[in-house]
């Protein structure tokens, strides 16, 4: 069964999503032309793609493949042009930023495993690595959850740290 986050969850990464338009503000107002092209393409993909969120899909294919362009060529490339320590500044909230996609991707993918058997339902925990029944209380905060933290370490804060380093310089 696919993994959809319900469409009054998904409405946060659709709310949070708007951090990229801005961010191709901050670039425009600051004369990067490059993250104003990085920054709208994450916004138009990230717009398609948390505007009917799934687990698997064209649009979230489409989505990692361009966040993921992004991100390296701001890491690679635009950093350089930073100012002073922002450089590192960036590469340290990107690890961070990483790390914790992964680690909230291991926390999707274990709570929402079939269960083969019954379990009895408990108060819902972030850090449980067991399934969650599907359709249940815990489960729709699972979504919440999971989606609070994505949204804030991968919409909100590289748009914070990058619109800083971009001021800053």
């Amino acid at each position: 069964m696919e993994n959809t986050v319900p469409p009054h969850i998904s409405k946060i990464g659709l709310c949070t999503g708007h951090m990229y338009f801005i961010g191709a503000i901050v670039a425009y107002l600051n004369n990067f032309p490059n993250l104003i092209v990085v920054c709208s393409c994450v916004y138009v993909t990230t717009m398609v793609h948390w505007h009917n969120m799934k687990s698997t899909g064209v649009a979230k294919t489409v989505d990692m493949i361009t966040v993921v362009a992004g991100i390296s060529f701001i890491s690679f490339y635009e950093s350089y042009k930073f100012a002073d320590n922002c450089r590192e500044i960036w590469n340290s909230t990107i690890i961070i930023c990483i790390t914790t996609y992964l680690f909230n991707t291991v926390v999707v993918i274990f709570q929402s495993e079939e269960q083969e058997q019954e379990q009895i339902e408990t108060p819902y925990n972030y850090f449980a690595l067991f399934p969650i029944h599907h359709n249940s209380p815990n489960r729709e905060k699972m979504h919440f959850y999971t989606t609070i933290v994505h949204t804030f370490f991968l919409h909100i804060l590289p748009i914070l740290v990058g619109s800083y380093c971009v001021i800053k310089t």
